[in-house]
């Protein structure tokens, strides 16, 4: 049985207590429930088992482009809103519709790169 490689990344002392720092939005969580569920990483004791989702806006053409990837299922949508101070609603009330379209991601690497979670654990 192969022991598990130890990770190369070094941590300073002082960055330790940010390592183990985590998100928590509140008034997001009551406002955008299902939007902040596909943002957030998911933990198990101090192991990451979800990646945080990652949210885009950009201009396009008349309207605003709003990108939403979920890395570890691999799967993005993406929504054209007119407003940039309702994007956020636009795309909650989006994803409680039934009508989301996701379509498959990609993955940067074949192989994982180390992260400072590693380290940690």
């Amino acid at each position: 049985m192969k022991a598990k490689k130890k990770s190369s990344i070094f941590v300073s002392k002082f960055l330790k207590d940010a390592a183990n720092a985590r998100l928590d939005d509140a008034a997001a969580m009551m406002k955008f429930p299902t939007l902040m569920e596909c943002l957030m990483p998911v933990y198990e004791g101090a192991t990451l088992i979800r990646q945080a989702g990652k949210l885009s806006i950009n201009p396009e053409g008349a309207h605003w482009r709003v990108k939403l990837d979920c890395p570890t299922e691999i799967l993005t949508l993406s929504l054209a809103v007119p407003s940039l101070v309702d994007c956020l609603d636009a795309l909650e009330g989006h994803l409680n519709s039934g009508n989301a379209i996701w379509s498959p991601g990609w993955k940067k690497n074949k192989t994982k790169l180390p992260t400072i979670d590693d380290v940690i654990q």
